[in-house]
């Protein structure tokens, strides 16, 4: 028996020294900005006015340091609206001049939920800002910064460990905004369009498959409500993206979130602005489909910096007629609330 525990021990030696030093490495790496943006919030707290909520889309594409106001950008990857009222109830005491919450209602936003679409960043919130929900009550990834998702962190840290300085570079951040440096990836124009169309055509009927818009909505609600409460000013805003990508959409989607948004518009006194179909966004302004990168971050930063100082008056509703013959299911899934 003593002999199997021996040897037992030095099969499984090699593989805890490779985890610990994995492990090691990660916790070395810049996280996702989940520890950057909860150092600059609660080291600048008595300072910030504007908070901005939301997915990688708006991460990326306001820039606080382009916004006259001392800001901070909230949003991360595949935040769902949900996470974003986390974020909003766990800090809002503390900013005590807040004055704005930017809240992006992007094409998909309605219709997604993080934890059924890409569970495993729960933990992330769960490490940075001790949010308990949606994660297992035993579980290595509350723990383990590499075990949370070893693939995607493996990526990450042959990136960053093989070329450090050029991961810095093409990931710079400030205030909690994210640098996308690039321009899909060197592609022409064309490639980028045939490439949206086969990304994006047929890919909708599976996003929307189950029906996340009643939760979402009231979501929103509990989002302005509190917004109000404490006398902040809430503003929804959905971000550019290229053509290669609105041309892709299903219209009816987005016709149903056009609706809502206006319904909240009408119910809550909220302002909308609506940058989806904007022309004055173009191919140099993006990184992807639908993420921009530094250039179209300032020009966007810049439209929203005017709006708070009330210098831009902004057309904000603006529609997509097109039709890619799916079948419009917005009759299934109709908006329900409690009155």
């Amino acid at each position: 028996m003593k002999q199997f525990l021996i040897k037992a021990f030095l099969f499984v030696l090699p593989i805890m020294v490779i985890l610990i030093v994995l492990e090691v490495m990660a916790r070395k790496m810049p996280s996702e900005l989940y520890q950057e943006k909860k150092d600059y919030i609660e080291g600048n707290s008595d300072n910030i006015e504007l908070m901005v909520l939301g997915t990688s889309q708006i991460t990326c594409s306001v820039n606080p340091d382009f916004l006259g106001i001392p800001s901070i950008n909230m949003a991360n990857g595949s935040q769902s609206l949900e996470y974003d009222y986390y974020i909003l109830e766990h800090y809002i005491d503390q900013l005590k001049k807040l004055k704005y919450v930017i809240l992006e209602v992007s094409y998909q936003s309605l219709y997604f939920d993080m934890i059924v679409n890409n569970g495993f960043r729960a933990y992330y919130y769960n490490r940075y800002y001790g949010f308990k929900w949606n994660t297992e009550p035993f579980s290595l990834k509350k723990y383990s910064v590499f075990m949370i998702q070893p693939n995607r962190t493996m990526t990450r840290m042959m990136q960053y460990y093989s070329d450090t300085e050029k991961w810095k570079l093409d990931n710079q951040s400030s205030k909690g905004w994210f640098h996308m440096n690039g321009n899909f990836n060197g592609m022409t124009n064309d490639q980028v369009m045939r490439e949206g169309e086969l990304k994006y055509k047929y890919h909708w009927k599976k996003t929307f498959e189950v029906n996340y818009l009643p939760k979402n909505y009231e979501i929103i609600k509990k989002i302005i409500a509190l917004c109000k409460e404490k006398n902040v000013e809430v503003i929804l805003i959905t971000p550019p993206v290229y053509k290669s990508f609105s041309d892709n959409i299903w219209a009816a989607k987005y016709t149903e979130m056009q609706e809502t948004i206006h319904k909240i518009q009408q119910d809550y006194g909220v302002k909308y602005y609506n940058f989806f179909y904007d022309e004055r966004f173009d191919f140099e302004d993006f990184y992807n489909h639908n993420h921009m990168n530094g250039h179209g971050a300032k020009k966007l930063s810049l439209i929203i910096n005017d709006i708070l100082i009330e210098k831009l008056d902004y057309e904000n509703t603006q529609s997509a007629n097109i039709d890619y013959g799916m079948a419009d299911t917005t009759g299934d899934n109709v908006l329900q609330t409690e009155e």
